[in-house]
């Protein structure tokens, strides 16, 4: 894991050899959503004593009451006790393991997969092992996909995949749409935790995107 940091500017992780263990989040409200990674690291990071890192969200309006890994980590954003606190979410997820630009070292994540899930459900996959490894995304509701994913939307989220930190304008051009209403389409992603902020503008970290809702009875 390298580590590089200044005084002013985002902290940038690049997690080259880190092994991802779980990758959770979950819409709560068109505003917010939940988000829980573990990664595994070669080495403990200064200040931990153990070979897991991780980042704990609630994020409501791209700000995120959170905890980090480290005593190293909670200087690092300026935070010392309590552990809990609210930053940038795009300042957090950096000192938390997300790459957000498309340079030397970058590579996107896994298929993220979306689907339909409840809080017990979630536990319930937990305790089961399932998803290990698999970056999901939940919504709680059929009716919160259905509103939130909007076909344009989805249209963002394909075009996006396995491209690295972009503009929005480069964004509207990819997908061939007025920039008004692509900006309206991406804030509202990164809202809920589909879309991350980049230095360079937005990014889409993953290889490609399913949507699964073949459990019928959660789709009604």
């Amino acid at each position: 894991m390298l580590l590089k940091s200044s005084p002013g500017d985002a902290i940038e992780v690049i997690m080259a050899n880190a092994k991802l263990l779980l990758k959770r989040r979950q819409e709560r409200t068109l505003r917010s959503f939940v988000d829980l990674s573990v990664f595994e690291v070669p080495a403990p990071l200064k200040g931990s004593a153990h070979n897991y890192k991780y980042r704990l969200a609630y994020v409501v309006d791209d700000v995120a009451s959170c905890d980090t890994t480290t005593r190293l980590e909670r200087e690092i954003t300026g935070i010392s006790v309590p552990s809990r606190h609210r930053i940038r979410f795009e300042t957090y997820q950096l000192c938390c393991g997300i790459s957000s630009q498309k340079s030397k070292g970058w590579r996107p994540m896994k298929t993220l997969r979306i689907n339909i899930a409840s809080q017990d459900d979630i536990i319930a996959d937990f305790e089961a092992g399932r998803h290990l490894g698999e970056p999901v995304y939940s919504f709680p509701t059929w009716k919160a996909l259905h509103t939130a994913l909007t076909p344009n939307r989805v249209a963002i989220l394909a075009a996006m995949k396995d491209k690295g930190g972009m503009t929005m304008r480069e964004v509207s051009r990819l997908v061939k749409r007025d920039f008004r209403p692509v900006h309206a389409d991406i804030a509202a992603l990164i809202k809920i935790g589909l879309l991350d902020r980049a230095d360079d503008g937005v990014i889409f970290p993953y290889a490609d995107i399913h949507i699964d809702i073949s459990d019928i009875s959660k789709a009604a």
